[in-house]
């Protein structure tokens, strides 16, 4: 039995020492490349037209995110509302409650003006996952009608460009309630 506690002993002086002297190699021996720098790309004026080429005919951004005049042929947004959210989805979409498109313009307080790059591209990542995976939601809850499964397929660059071109726009002070729940809409 004394051999045996001298064996286990060793074995974990071995390993004692094996990760002091792995810790030691990394402090004494990696390279020394200082902070990493904070970059900040500024967008360029091809990088803001291809995301509104994206936002206003391949993804169709603005189409949701403004409030459109359907009186005219193909819907276009109405005149100071490009991205301010405020589109009505609601039982003439077959919905049982009323969705109403997000600000999505540079406004800080109503739209997405504190948003980073990063936190737009992460937004749309966290859907990229294949399997679908549903849930429940309760009444009153938050709900969407934006495919995200559908725009997480995007890549970084033109979810990058896309953020630029929203950055660009004018900001709108719009707060929207964007969801209600509600029978007595259906009846309407």
């Amino acid at each position: 039995m004394k051999t045996f506690g001298r064996v286990i002993l060793i074995i974990i002086l071995i390993i004692i020492v094996v990760v002091a002297g792995i810790i030691g190699y990394i402090k004494l021996f990696k390279p020394n490349v200082g902070a990493a720098p904070d970059l900040k790309i500024e967008p360029t004026t091809a990088m803001i037209d291809r995301g509104s080429y994206l936002a206003n005919h391949n993804a169709g951004c603005i189409d949701c995110h403004s409030i459109r005049d359907l009186t005219l042929f193909a819907g276009p947004a109405k005149e100071g509302t490009t991205g301010g959210g405020g589109e009505i989805f609601d039982h003439h979409f077959g919905l049982p409650g009323t969705i109403i498109s997000k600000n999505i313009t540079p406004d800080d307080s109503t739209g997405i003006g504190k948003w980073t790059k990063e936190i737009f591209l992460a937004r749309f990542v966290v859907f990229s996952d294949t399997v679908f995976k549903p849930f429940p939601v309760e009444p009153n809850a938050f709900n969407t009608v934006m495919p995200w499964i559908w725009f997480s397929g995007m890549t970084k660059e033109n979810l990058g460009d896309l953020f630029d071109y929203l950055y660009s726009l004018k900001p709108i002070a719009n707060k929207v309630v964007r969801f209600t729940a509600g029978v007595e809409e259906k009846k309407q």
